[in-house]
C-alpha cells in the first residue's frame, strides 16, 4: 500500500517543476524570497556530507531553512526549472521542458524511469491513500488529483483526501506554522486505511 503524505502525488514531468520561473517567482518559505547563490554554493561542493536529518526551523531573522540551506536549495532548484537534475544526478530537465508534456515520459532513459510515479501506474499499484491540502503551494493539488484518477480507471483501491485550509505539510501559512484545521482527522482516515488493509 502507498500512503501519500503532504502531496507528494506523482507529476515530477510537469511545468510546475520543469518550467524557469521568473526571477522575482519564490515557493512562499519565509525568506525563500531572500536566497542568493552565496547561501548555496557550499552545497554543491562534492566534500558535502550527506545527512538525513535537516529539520527545518524558523530563524531569528525570519527565514525558514535547516542549518545548511539544504531547503533553500530546494526552492531555487523549483525556481530554476532543475530538480530534477538533483534528484536524478543526471542534467534532464532542460531536454524534458523543450518537449510536449506528453513526450517527457518517454524521453527519460529508461534507467531512470523507476524514479518516476507516472511510470509505475498499472493495474497492479498498490492501494493507495492520497492526503493533500488544498492551498499546497509547493506541490499542486493537482498531482495527487491526476494520479488518484488514473488509479480509479484502473480499478486500483484509491482514496483522495483534500484537506481546505492546509498548505504544504498540512499546515497554515501563518508564523509559526500550525497543523491546518482538520490535519489530525485526515491523517487518521489515513490511518484507518492502512488499518484496514493491513487486517484483510
Amino acid at each position: 500500500m502507498v500512503y501519500s503524505l503532504f502531496g507528494m502525488g506523482g507529476d515530477f514531468l510537469s511545468d510546475h517543476w520543469l518550467a524557469v520561473k521568473e526571477k522575482d517567482a519564490h515557493l512562499m518559505t519565509p525568506g525563500a524570497d531572500r536566497v542568493t547563490q552565496d547561501m548555496l554554493t557550499h552545497l554543491l561542493a562534492p566534500a558535502l556530507t550527506p545527512t538525513a536529518e535537516a529539520p527545518i526551523v524558523l530563524r531569528s531573522d525570519g527565514t525558514a531553512s535547516d542549518v545548511d540551506n539544504r531547503w533553500f536549495l530546494f526552492t531555487e532548484a523549483w525556481r530554476n526549472g532543475n530538480l530534477l537534475d538533483f534528484v536524478l544526478g543526471v542534467p534532464v530537465s532542460a531536454t524534458l521542458r523543450e518537449l510536449p508534456y506528453a513526450e517527457r515520459l518517454t524521453a527519460i532513459p529508461p534507467r531512470l524511469r523507476p524514479a518516476f510515479l507516472e511510470d509505475q501506474i498499472n493495474a497492479t499499484f498498490p492501494p493507495t491513500y492520497f492526503l493533500h491540502g488544498a492551498l499546497d503551494h509547493v506541490v499542486s493539488q493537482g498531482e495527487s488529483e491526476k494520479t488518484y484518477r488514473r488509479l480509479r480507471e484502473l480499478g486500483v483501491n484509491t482514496v483522495l483526501d483534500i484537506v481546505p485550509d492546509a498548505d504544504h505539510g498540512l499546515i497554515t501559512r501563518t508564523i509559526p506554522p500550525l497543523p491546518a484545521p482538520g490535519a489530525d482527522e485526515a491523517q487518521e482516515r489515513g490511518m484507518d486505511f492502512v488499518e484496514g488493509l493491513l487486517r484483510q
